[in-house]
């Protein structure tokens, strides 16, 4: 039997096989397309209260919707986690709403502020 190491030309072509044979391939397939973002629009108040709640429109499910709050704060206070950071967050029954409450400190003042969202019409909030 051939020892395939015995010499620097043994050497060479293992290196170049193992290369080789590491190398994938990737397929892609025809109409294989990114998942297009939400269009998200905001809509009724400021959310600093349950009459000023912030009205989301166009979340696909709950992922995109909490996301968009996010996004949301983020206008106002900067980058999540940089500039402020999320220490609460709960769902309430109002009357016959519902809300999303998202409770903020921000990093450098320490500041804490409440912002209220109007889900009651979302498809995508949490079942009770």
């Amino acid at each position: 039997m051939m020892r395939i190491f015995s010499s620097p030309t043994g050497i060479v072509l293992f290196v170049l096989l193992t290369s080789c044979a590491s190398r994938q391939t990737y397929k892609i397939i025809e109409g294989d397309q990114p998942r297009k973002k939400a269009e998200i629009v905001y809509g009724g108040g400021n959310g600093e209260s349950y009459e000023e709640a912030v009205i989301i429109e166009g979340a696909r499910n709950q992922k995109e919707g909490v996301a968009a709050e996010y996004d949301f704060i983020a206008e106002i206070y900067g980058k999540k986690g940089k500039d402020w950071k999320v220490t609460a967050q709960s769902m309430s029954k109002e009357g016959n709403k519902i809300f999303d409450i998202v409770e903020i400190r921000i990093l450098d003042t320490e500041d804490r502020y409440f912002y209220y969202f109007d889900i009651t019409d979302c498809t995508w909030k949490s079942e009770d």
